[in-house]
C-alpha cells in the first residue's frame, strides 16, 4: 500500500515564509516514506502549482509529486502538456498529474482562455478532448496533428514530450 499527502495551497505569511514551508513539508513527507505530495492546482495559491512543483522537484528526490486536481479547460492543452512534460523530466519520471473540469467561476472567467466559464458538460468535454491530445504530445513519435471540436492544431510532440527515461503517470477525478 502506498500513502501520500495533498496540500491546499494557503497564502499565510510572507512569500519567502511560504516556500520554506513547502519545500521543508515536501522533504519531511519524503523522510517519512510517503510516496507522493499532490497540491492543488488553484491561482489563489503563492506560485503557479507546476512551477512550484518543479521547485520542489529540485528539491527532493524520491517523492511522487502532482496535482489534486488540473482543471484542463481552464489552460491551452498543448502548453500544459509542455509544462507537465518538462516538470516530469526535471523530476526524473516522478510526476503524477491529478485532472478534472474545473469548478471555480472566478478562476475561469479571469485565467481560462477566452474567461469562459461553461456548463458542466461543456467543462467536461473539453477536458476530455484536451487529455486526448495531451497524451497524443507526450506519446507519438512525430508531430501531432488534431482536430477536436474545441482543440485544433498542429504541434511538435517534441516540444511535450516525456523524457524517454520517464513516464507521465495521470489520475482523472472530479473537480
Amino acid at each position: 500500500m502506498k500513502f501520500g499527502i495533498i496540500w491546499n495551497l494557503s497564502r499565510t505569511g510572507t512569500f519567502e515564509e511560504t516556500l520554506k514551508s513547502y519545500i521543508m513539508g515536501a522533504q519531511e513527507a519524503e523522510r517519512l516514506g510517503f510516496d507522493s505530495l499532490f497540491v492543488s492546482d488553484h491561482v489563489t495559491g503563492r506560485c503557479d502549482t507546476w512551477t512550484l512543483l518543479s521547485y520542489l522537484a529540485a528539491k527532493t528526490t524520491s517523492i511522487r509529486l502532482g496535482t489534486g486536481v488540473t482543471p484542463i479547460p481552464r489552460y491551452v492543452p498543448t502548453i500544459l502538456a509542455r509544462k507537465i512534460a518538462s516538470v516530469d523530466q526535471l523530476s526524473k519520471g516522478r510526476v503524477i498529474a491529478g485532472f478534472g473540469a474545473g469548478w471555480s467561476p472566478l478562476e475561469f472567467r479571469n485565467f481560462a482562455p477566452g474567461g469562459v466559464y461553461d456548463f458542466p458538460r461543456e467543462r467536461i468535454e473539453k477536458a476530455t478532448e484536451g487529455l486526448r491530445l495531451m497524451i497524443k504530445l507526450w506519446t507519438q513519435p512525430r508531430n501531432v496533428t488534431f482536430r477536436g471540436k474545441y482543440y485544433f492544431g498542429d504541434a511538435s510532440r517534441t516540444s511535450a514530450q516525456a523524457g524517454a527515461e520517464t513516464s507521465t503517470a495521470s489520475l482523472v477525478r472530479g473537480s
